[in-house]
């Protein structure tokens, strides 16, 4: 029994390593052409990191669902990866639904769900961040 045990440890290590190796690749291909042939995906969730610009454009940060609790009607909660994680991201996102005048309107730590793709540059290698989100006052926020 103890051997079986031993054996299933070692599994259980080989996946996390290849787990935290699979992260830390795909963290290095965020925003590529490479990203997108591998995992189908140009969507991340994320939050408002900054509020700096005047317009239409907000620094997000790439985040995940931050619930430590096994209900599964709790109140969803998020949280951006810290600096050292490797999938910490931090970009320039436009939001369509406001206008380029304003009205600038969601809080620090707001949830977005933020896409991207590439623009019309030549090769493709400039990534354009954007997403849909209402005001805070619009949501019942303050």
């Amino acid at each position: 029994m103890a051997k079986k045990l031993l054996v299933n440890e070692d599994a259980g290590k080989r996946i996390a390593a290849a787990t935290k190796a699979y992260e830390a690749e795909r963290a290095s291909r965020v925003g590529t052409r490479t990203e997108t042939q591998a995992t189908g995906s140009r969507t991340f969730l994320g939050v408002i990191a900054e509020d700096d610009y005047t317009d239409n454009r907000y620094l997000v940060r790439r985040a995940h669902i931050s619930n430590a609790i096994s209900d599964p009607e709790a109140v969803v909660t998020f949280e951006a990866f810290d600096a050292d994680h490797p999938l910490f991201l931090e970009v320039t996102a436009t939001n369509f639904v406001e206008g380029s005048e304003g009205p600038h309107g969601l809080s620090v730590g707001a949830p977005v769900l933020i896409h991207w793709d590439y623009d019309a540059t030549q090769p493709e290698t400039v990534v354009r961040y954007f997403f849909w989100a209402l005001a805070d006052e619009l949501c019942g926020g303050t």
